[in-house]
């Protein structure tokens, strides 16, 4: 299980890698690439990837 704070919430999941809109998690990934092709077809600009580092969450800096 991953643990940590995203913003003022506590978030618990049992995959590594986020994609967070707002205050939504939409989906949990087990890997950055999975992740990245769900931004790529079903993103926002809104929509960001966060990675659990074994202690807290870090959103991913996103290339244009």
């Amino acid at each position: 299980m991953f643990a940590g704070t995203i913003g003022e919430s506590t978030v618990v999941s049992d995959h590594p890698i986020l994609a967070v809109d707002g205050e939504q998690i939409l989906l949990a990934f087990n890997n950055v690439d999975d992740a990245t092709g769900f931004l790529l077809k079903a993103g926002n600009d809104t929509t960001s990837i966060f990675r659990h580092d074994g202690k807290d969450w870090h959103k991913l800096e996103q290339s244009d």
